[in-house]
C-alpha cells in the first residue's frame, strides 16, 4: 500500500532501482560499497529500497519487544524498592530509571532471544522483496535438499546465536552485581 497508493516508497524490487548498476563489490554488502565508492546516488536508493523490508521486520518483532519490555518494567516499578524510591520523595523521572535498571536483565535477554527470529524472518523478507541475501540462500537450499548448504547454514546461525548469548551473558554479568560466576 505504502509503495502502490501512496508512492512514500520505491518499487519493492531489488536492493536499488533497476537503472542503477550495482556499486563495485568491496565487502559485498551494497550500503558500504556505495559510501566506499561515494556514489551518493546509488546510496540513497539503497537505503529508499531498504524502507519496507526494515519496516516489515521491525514493526512485528518490536510488538513482541515492546510486550516483553512491558511486562518487565511492570514488575519492576511494582517492586519494593521503587515503592520506597517514590516514597522518598524522589523525582518520578529517578524512580523509571530505577526501574528500567531493574527490568535490564529480561529486557536484553528477550533482544537476544529475537536474533533467532530475525533470521528465520529475514528469510521470508528477502523472498518478497527479491533481495539475495544469506536466508534466501539458505531458504533455497532447503527447497532443493541441499544438505551441505543447509548444514552450512545451521552452523553459522548457531554460531552467531552462540556468540550473541555468551555477549548477553557477559553483558549481563558486567551489568547486574548480583550475579556471579560461581
Amino acid at each position: 500500500m505504502i509503495f502502490f497508493l501512496l508512492g512514500w516508497a520505491p518499487s519493492p524490487i531489488g536492493r536499488f532501482d533497476i537503472i542503477e548498476t550495482a556499486p563495485p563489490s568491496v565487502t559485498n554488502f551494497f550500503l558500504l560499497d556505495a559510501v566506499i565508492a561515494r556514489d551518493w546516488g546509488l546510496l540513497w536508493s539503497i537505503v529508499t529500497h531498504m524502507f519496507l523490508p526494515v519496516a516489515a521486520l521491525g514493526i512485528v518483532y518490536s510488538v513482541y519487544f515492546a510486550k516483553t519490555t512491558r511486562a518487565a518494567l511492570n514488575a519492576a516499578l511494582n517492586a519494593p524498592q521503587i515503592e520506597f524510591a517514590r516514597a522518598c520523595g524522589l523525582p518520578e523521572r529517578k524512580v523509571f530509571g530505577y526501574a528500567l535498571i531493574a527490568a535490564r536483565t529480561p529486557i536484553l535477554t528477550y533482544g537476544a532471544i529475537l536474533f533467532g527470529a530475525l533470521v528465520g524472518g529475514a528469510a521470508i523478507v528477502e523472498t518478497i522483496f527479491s533481495w539475495q541475501g544469506l536466508g534466501q540462500w539458505a531458504l533455497e537450499a532447503m527447497l532443493q535438499l541441499d544438505l551441505p548448504i543447509i548444514q552450512g547454514f545451521i552452523l553459522t546461525a548457531g554460531g552467531a546465536a552462540l556468540i550473541i548469548f555468551l555477549v548477553l551473558d557477559l553483558l549481563i554479568v558486567h551489568l547486574d552485581p548480583r550475579i556471579t560466576h560461581g
